[in-house]
């Protein structure tokens, strides 16, 4: 039993890696740069027209200054590092919407999410008890 516990637990770093590897990846990868999101939904899609120079100087100007102040002018490997401590640190940044702390975001909306988990799960259990007595006769 013991062995079996150590193994399982030697394989938790490795499988914690692995998922949150993939997620950081998925996110990453995904279409769309978060530099150009918060600059109007991306203004590349537009390929620029009806900007003027000068102006896609200014917007070209205040991209690089969002992608430097949220990391994505660094190599994949330290965004990771950078997004792993802040996982663990509980420091999920502003929302780009609004520029509110997302903390504060998902404790305005968690209480809501508990009480419709509850009772999704008491719907489940008032339908599948009574339905799998009834199957099992």
């Amino acid at each position: 039993m013991a062995s079996y516990l150590a193994r399982r637990l030697l394989l938790l770093l490795p499988t914690f890696v692995g998922v949150t590897l993939i997620g950081f990846l998925i996110m990453r990868l995904a279409p769309g740069d978060p530099a150009e999101l918060r600059a109007a939904g991306g203004l590349r899609g537009a390929a620029g027209a009806g900007i003027s120079l000068e102006k896609r100087g200014a917007v070209d100007e205040a991209m690089a200054q969002w992608r430097a102040q949220y990391g994505l002018d660094r190599p994949l490997h330290v965004q990771y590092a950078i997004w792993m401590r802040n996982l663990f640190t509980l420091n999920f940044g502003d929302s780009f919407k609004d520029n509110q702390p997302v903390w504060q975001k998902i404790r305005e909306r968690l209480p809501v999410t508990i009480r419709l988990n509850f009772f999704s799960i008491l719907l489940v259990y008032v339908i599948a008890i009574p339905l799998g007595i009834y199957s099992a006769t």
